[in-house]
């Protein structure tokens, strides 16, 4: 699964990682990604613990909650794969 999930990356230039610590890769994370001036763009649960998008040049909110655990972060897309990373302790 993980080969499957790297090959179909050259699709996407956003890639999300979701860990519930120390290193338990997790799924059902509910995500929101929002353009710079806070229009939501996208909101769903992933499947998995790489939850892979494609989007434009430009500046991103991408927020995630895990248990009613919410992280934001702040991701700028500029060229090639941008790779965003949340924690939550167990």
């Amino acid at each position: 699964e993980r080969t499957a999930m790297e090959t179909m990356a050259k699709d996407y230039n956003v890639k999300l990682m979701f860990v519930e610590a120390p290193k338990d890769y997790v799924s059902g994370v509910k995500v929101k990604i929002e353009d710079h001036s806070g229009k939501l763009l996208l909101e769903t649960t992933s499947n998995g613990p790489w939850f892979w998008a494609k989007l434009p040049q430009g500046d991103y909110r991408v927020i995630a909650s895990f248990h009613d655990h919410r992280e934001m972060k702040h991701l700028k897309v500029a060229g090639g794969i941008d790779t965003v990373e949340f924690f939550w302790k167990a």
